[in-house]
């Protein structure tokens, strides 16, 4: 209750600064406080690149 999440990524076919898509979680609570963001080795801020590449499948943006 009173948590906010962000999933951000990037697919590797729409950009030339990554070879395999990418992917990031982060929730955080009503206070702010960060529960879990799998980008802990990286920058932590809000709108940091995701840095985890996708063990398996594909990560596909569509334009419609």
């Amino acid at each position: 209750r009173g948590y906010e999440f962000q999933l951000s990524v990037i697919d590797a076919a729409l950009t030339s600064s990554t070879h395999v898509d990418l992917l990031r979680m982060r929730i955080w609570d009503a206070n702010g406080n960060v529960i879990y963001d799998n980008n802990l080795s990286g920058d932590t801020s809000l709108y940091a690149d995701p840095t985890m590449p996708i063990r398996s499948g594909n990560i596909r943006i569509v334009n419609r």
